[in-house]
């Protein structure tokens, strides 16, 4: 049997005296209630320090760096090893946006004045169709949804998209976008992705997650929480993105595989194919 995103906590999630051991440690440092915002799976904490407070939490020293191609790019990390005290350490998990350097964006699509309407030597959503033997409608109904979640400043066209559908006679739609998307600046992959997925299940009530990625929290991380329990996500999901494992340090890694598997038990399925580097 599935499980609701809002019965995770009850069966996984921290005790409450080790959310309040967090919060008392906090708030004997000084941090106001107002900057620590919990999330609504009680899991997680996100607490806004200045440099000179997380130097002192976290007994480490903070640097600013800043990106040599993107000026206006500043990011604050800490240059040596940190840690918690002995008394709040059983209690906390993972701690994240001390280490780490996020991914810029990649390259956006150059346009082409050959673009022109599919045709046989195209992958359209008919030869999609005929190759995978879907020949059955779609079934519209309210549980069925699926989303593609894009990372990196992966954007969309919408004209784009509409120009793909008309092109192989299905109906013009779009889909609904959940956090930033600047049609000025499409990248292969999104548009890709979202075009391929509304082309090949006509109809079906669509989601372009876009998640903007790792300055505090890894993006990988940051759309599980998101997509568990900030919003009643989509049953399936296409993700084009993936990170080297062997770079990722062994704590983060456990909370994401532990997140993933809360996201199955849900009843949502992810579809992986970042096999293109």
């Amino acid at each position: 049997e599935y499980v609701e995103s809002s019965d995770l906590s009850a069966l996984v999630g921290p005790s409450p005296a080790d959310v309040l051991r967090v919060k008392r440690w906090l708030a004997a440092e000084g941090v106001d209630r107002s900057r620590v915002v919990p999330f609504p799976s009680s899991e997680y904490l996100r607490v806004h320090l200045s440099r000179a407070e997380a130097e002192r939490l976290f007994n480490t020293s903070i640097a600013c760096w800043q990106h040599m191609g993107e000026g206006s790019l500043w990011i604050a990390r800490a240059v040596a090893a940190y840690s918690v005290p002995t008394t709040v350490e059983p209690a906390l998990d993972l701690v994240v946006g001390m280490h780490g350097f996020p991914s810029l964006a990649r390259a956006t699509i150059r346009r082409s004045k050959r673009m022109g309407p599919a045709s046989a030597v195209f992958i359209t959503p008919a030869v999609i169709a005929n190759t995978m033997n879907i020949t059955a409608p779609h079934d519209s109904s309210v549980q069925n949804s699926q989303a593609v979640a894009e990372f990196l400043g992966q954007y969309f066209s919408q004209s784009d998209l509409t120009q793909y559908l008309t092109s192989n006679g299905l109906p013009d739609a779009s889909p609904q976008i959940i956090g930033d998307n600047d049609p000025d600046r499409p990248g292969a992959e999104a548009e890709l992705d979202v075009q391929v997925i509304m082309g090949t299940a006509v109809g079906m009530p669509t989601w372009f997650v876009s998640q903007r990625g790792g300055f505090v929290i890894d993006p990988f991380l940051e759309y599980l929480i998101r997509m568990l329990y900030f919003y009643d996500s989509p049953y399936v999901q296409s993700v084009s993105y993936s990170d080297v494992e062997s770079e990722m340090r062994p704590q983060y890694l456990n909370r994401t595989s532990g997140e993933f598997q809360k996201f199955g038990a849900t009843g949502r399925t992810l579809l992986f194919s970042s096999g293109d580097d």
